[in-house]
């Protein structure tokens, strides 16, 4: 049970992104925290010793005494890259880094706990989320903590990307459909919307992802150096901007440039062909998600638009 609560225990809305490539969440200081969408449950004879400074991985022990790392350490103990499964069924974990108590207390009530879904419509989708509401005990980074979530709301991706840049002003033809396009890890979406902020979904585009640029770019190595690479290895190479195989050293940065230009138009072309029966009442597309950077410096005309920040633009518009 959860212990004597007070006001400063409660936290009114608390947004999380559990994304396939990051989980992104933002804390009780207001301040966006990221790390990487692996989780490693460990046996009884892993030793893991929480580094109390440690930015990129956090460690949770749950009240029936399971042992999970998330973040960057996990891959080093084996952990399943979130992109390899579903991350709804792996949301129960994940959200567990984002559920942070205020400074000084170890209690925390969350009113409205707001979390991202590609399709908000899918039945199976809320009902694995809504399986978070209620009280639980857990032990995040060694701090035990009494949880106590009262709602989970599924938000379509997008929505907050919308929400942001129309409250910024980021839309030079506000009574126009104005687009959204979320570059995800593993597959994406390109959505418009109405002047209301309502979504046209006979317009829905569902496109690939990261990952399957890197799948382009595994094929060019295969062929390059007879052997492909674990995708998240190519991810952090691209991310880093050296575009190198720490194992051996290989520079992949011709494969790379040629692979986003095909994957680069092979999503444009399916968005197109999609929202050609919009053409003319379409103002604006924004590009948003954690490979909008890459995509930056090649976008067809002038309105198209990457705003700072791509990479947590929907999770900031959630609150």
């Amino acid at each position: 049970m959860l212990q004597t609560l007070t006001n400063s225990c409660i936290r009114p809305v608390v947004a999380c992104d559990a994304g396939n490539r990051y989980v992104k969440w933002v804390n009780p200081s207001k301040q966006v925290k990221s790390i990487l969408s692996c989780v490693a449950e460990l046996d009884k004879y892993d030793s893991y010793d929480m580094n109390a400074n440690c930015p990129h991985t956090v460690y949770i022990e749950t009240d029936n005494g399971k042992r999970y790392l998330i973040g960057k350490d996990a891959s080093q103990f084996g952990g399943r890259m979130v992109f390899d499964g579903d991350k709804c069924e792996l949301a129960e974990i994940l959200v567990l880094a984002a559920l942070q108590p205020l400074p000084g207390e170890t209690n925390l009530v969350i009113n409205d706990l707001r979390l991202c879904l590609p399709d908000s419509r899918i039945d199976a989708s809320r009902e694995a989320l809504q399986r978070l509401i209620g009280q639980r005990v857990f032990t995040r980074n060694n701090l035990l903590i009494h949880a106590d979530v009262k709602a989970v709301r599924a938000i379509d991706e997008t929505v907050g990307s919308f929400r942001k840049a129309k409250s910024e002003g980021l839309f030079g033809y506000s009574g126009a459909l104005n687009g959204i396009i979320s570059l995800g890890g593993k597959d994406g979406i390109a959505r418009l919307y109405t002047t209301e902020g309502q979504i046209n979904r006979s317009a829905d585009v569902k496109i690939s992802g990261t990952l399957a640029l890197i799948t382009h770019i595994n094929k060019a190595l295969a062929v390059e150096t007879g052997r492909t690479v674990q995708p998240h290895v190519v991810m952090d190479a691209i991310e880093r901007g050296d575009y190198t195989i720490p194992g051996t050293g290989f520079n992949f940065s011709k494969i790379f440039f040629d692979c986003r230009e095909k994957w680069w138009s092979e999503i444009r072309s399916a968005v197109g062909k999609q929202w050609q029966p919009f053409a003319d009442e379409i103002g604006e597309i924004l590009v948003v998600g954690g490979s909008a950077h890459i995509v930056a410096k090649h976008l067809p005309n002038d309105r198209y638009k990457v705003p700072t920040q791509p990479q947590f633009f929907d999770l900031l518009g959630l609150i």
